[in-house]
């Protein structure tokens, strides 16, 4: 059983995350094996010092490998993992699974890991590896994307919620937030040491070219990542979506001019006791 992406068919740029082969009802009953899946993403070694630190020496994930790999030989990966647990607050004694903050670390970190799989952008600013304390979340956009072949600069905002009209209100205002305001591309700039990619050129690349644009040269546009239990099908989805439009509840350029990834997680609290339990195995 593997994650598939599946477009929808007559909406453009809005996807959705399923398990392939497992129908809605299967799920229902146990959502075990999509919940292990995506917590084998985020546990993942190498993902927990790419996407979750600010190391010089996992800028790429070509340094990550081998950063993890000489950590292995030195026989203390798993001290330095459980450092990465503790620094997120995900440590067996403060991990808190009914935190605000917790929830939006952990969406973050699954849309950077998610987004990279599925779509064909580049994380540049995973914003939950600039935390400077376990209980806070850091501020600015959930994510930074860049499209290399394209020159698409994509906010990303992540949102973990139970409802997905709420999850999709409160995407709508954080990007219309960041799309108004100018500022964003400073934030960009100020984080510029803590760009992240595929390999060293690519890094060299998006360095120079930040640094030598002006935001009015620079694409933007946005990706909202929707974590949701309330909806399955592509045509619960689609009835949401123009429900909402219809009741002006988001911009209709919202919904047709922004990428949208949805991933029914079935329900929250289950996944996240699943997760809960599997950090616990990694002590």
């Amino acid at each position: 059983m593997e994650l598939v992406c599946n477009a929808f068919t007559d909406i453009n740029n809005v996807d959705r995350i399923v398990l392939n082969g497992i129908t809605y009802e299967e799920l229902v009953i146990s959502a075990d094996n999509l919940y292990e899946i995506l917590s084998s993403f985020v546990l993942n070694n190498g993902n927990l010092f790419f996407y979750c630190t600010q190391k010089s020496t996992c800028r790429t994930f070509e340094d990550t490998r081998i950063y993890v790999d000489n950590i292995l030989k030195k026989g203390i990966l798993k001290e330095r993992v459980n450092e990465v647990l503790v620094s997120l607050g995900w440590d067996k004694d403060n991990l808190d699974i009914k935190s605000t903050v917790f929830s939006g670390d952990l969406g973050e970190y699954l849309m950077s890991i998610l987004i990279e799989k599925f779509i064909d952008v580049s994380t540049l600013i995973s914003k939950v590896s600039l935390k400077t304390s376990p209980k806070k979340a850091a501020h600015g956009n959930d994510n930074i994307y860049y499209d290399y072949d394209k020159g698409i600069l994509y906010f990303g905002e992540s949102k973990f919620y139970e409802k997905t009209s709420q999850a999709l209100s409160e995407a709508y205002k954080s990007i219309n937030e960041h799309l108004k305001e100018n500022k964003e591309f400073s934030y960009i700039r100020n984080h510029s040491a803590s760009f992240i990619a595929e390999n060293g050129d690519k890094l060299l690349k998006i360095e120079n070219l930040i640094e030598n644009v002006e935001i009015k040269d620079v694409i933007v546009e946005s990706i909202s990542f929707v974590m949701s239990e309330d909806k399955y099908t592509e045509d619960e989805y689609k009835k949401l979506l123009l429900e909402m439009e219809k009741n002006k509840t988001v911009d209709y350029d919202y919904v047709h001019k922004s990428k949208i990834i949805f991933l029914p997680i079935i329900s929250k609290d289950k996944f996240l006791q699943y997760f809960e339990k599997k950090v616990g195995s990694v002590w």
